[in-house]
């Protein structure tokens, strides 16, 4: 089995990373978030900006970022959008790491998977299903740890 090794690749936690830029946005730029709303409608306010409708709240705006998965064009066609946006499921095991885990990021291109140094965890990640409605996670998770157990059996706890 072979793999590749590029000293500039890097994993993060992704959830680390989203606090420090939820905090960097607010105090930087006044940004501001409201979490555990349902977005009903964006429409345009006529005046350059959109008001935003949720579930519990009404909010003006005059920018906004849309991060709407891959179904946006119910509330962004009031405002003329369509986006070519199509769903993307990757599935990854994080776990915790053992003296055996490789200290840096390693591609494993004949099984297309990757094996992340997280410190104290690995991440381990591969497949991607493409433009499917429906979940594949079960199997794709199974492969993932029969896969990882086959060719790094020692790697993670």
């Amino acid at each position: 089995m072979g793999g590749i090794y590029d000293p500039h690749d890097l994993a993060l936690d992704t959830q680390s990373y989203c606090r420090a830029l939820k905090t960097v946005l607010t105090r930087t730029f006044g940004v501001s978030f409201h979490f555990g709303e349902t977005v009903k409608a964006i429409v345009p306010d006529g005046g350059g900006g959109v008001v935003i409708n949720t579930d519990t709240a009404e909010h003006r705006t005059d920018q906004v970022i849309i991060c709407l998965g891959n179904d946006p064009d119910g509330l962004l066609h009031a405002l003329g959008l369509h986006l070519p946006i199509y769903p993307i499921q990757g599935y990854s095991l994080t776990l915790p790491a053992t003296v055996n885990s490789p200290t840096v990021s390693i591609t494993d291109l004949k099984h297309k998977m990757v094996f992340a140094n997280l410190g104290e965890h690995m991440r381990i990640a591969g497949f991607v299903d493409v433009n499917q409605k429906r979940s594949h996670a079960p199997r794709r998770i199974a492969q993932l740890k029969a896969m990882a157990a086959k060719n790094w059996p020692d790697i993670v706890d």
